[in-house]
């Protein structure tokens, strides 16, 4: 299970249909690793949830945000400060790195116009949330980092933002598909593991489809033209942004509307399974 660079491109466009010009009303930081902004617009508003946890990673509109702590996070506290009141001008992302990057317009605490970034990055243990000034110095982060934990760069205060180095693969959009077919064909590994090692921005379950039949030019035509995609076996397993065949009549495949909706359902359906297990787990205790 991955949210892959091609799904977070689809979900970035379908966030920024409503959060671009929308206003934040609210900051929340429910635990140390999500962080929840209330957004108003003409149309209504909605509650945008971020998360750096390594398990659980990503962005969406959420209907069941976490319950807050009776105490904020220093990090909440500073985020209230600098963007209560603020407007969403783009959100962003660089040739399908899983890196949404959120920019804002807002004021400093002396009431002057000043430009923010709030940039969350989606990489397994290495996921974080980062807010940066105009430019592109670190304000403060979700997890700061220094050099005895990366040798790589640096997320501390005051140190210039950086992005991680960025992958050496063929985008499915942009590049020559006639070039990507050839990198995998002469690949001496497994159709699935040469498109994992070729196509920027897919994961596991949608490079197996390809061992399942599917072909590379049908694959740019579905990523194009994404559906919002659940497999459940009994329990939440998987998502994609295609159609997935791989497990026949093995799983359950249901579609969204949205890849909100999609990740919505995952992740709140993921918590409520495994609490309901620790209740049962739970020694019956003696009157």
């Amino acid at each position: 299970m991955a949210l892959d660079g091609i799904f977070l491109y689809h979900l970035k466009n379908e966030i920024a249909d409503f959060a671009v010009d929308s206003r934040v009303d609210k900051v929340y930081q429910p635990s140390r690793d999500e962080l929840v902004i209330s957004l108003r617009s003409r149309e209504g508003s909605r509650k945008l949830l971020m998360s750096c946890n390594a398990d659980s990673a990503r962005i969406h509109f959420t209907d069941y945000p976490p319950e807050n702590p009776p105490k904020p996070p220093m990090f909440c506290l500073m985020l209230r400060k600098r963007l209560t009141g603020a407007w969403i001008t783009s959100i962003e992302q660089e040739n399908l790195e899983r890196i949404v990057k959120i920019n804002l317009s807002g004021t400093d605490e002396l009431g002057d116009k000043r430009s923010y970034s709030l940039i969350i990055e989606i990489m397994g243990r290495y996921s974080n949330i980062i807010f940066v000034d105009e430019n592109n110095k670190i304000i403060d982060s979700m997890k700061r980092v220094d050099e005895n934990k990366s040798q790589v760069r640096e997320v501390l205060p005051n140190v210039t933002y950086a992005a991680p180095p960025a992958q050496n693969k063929l985008n499915i959009f942009t590049d020559d598909i006639n070039e990507i077919k050839q990198q995998i064909m002469q690949s001496n590994k497994s159709l699935y593991k040469a498109a994992m090692d070729t196509i920027k921005g897919v994961s596991p379950i949608v490079c197996r489809e390809l061992e399942n039949g599917l072909s590379i030019d049908d694959f740019k035509m579905q990523a194009q033209n994404p559906v919002p995609t659940l497999v459940m076996l009994d329990t939440p397993k998987d998502f994609a942004f295609i159609d997935i065949k791989q497990y026949d009549k093995l799983a359950e495949i249901k579609h969204y509307d949205t890849f909100s909706q999609l990740l919505d359902y995952f992740y709140y359906e993921r918590v409520r399974l495994m609490l309901s297990l620790i209740h049962i787990s739970e020694p019956t205790r003696r009157s």
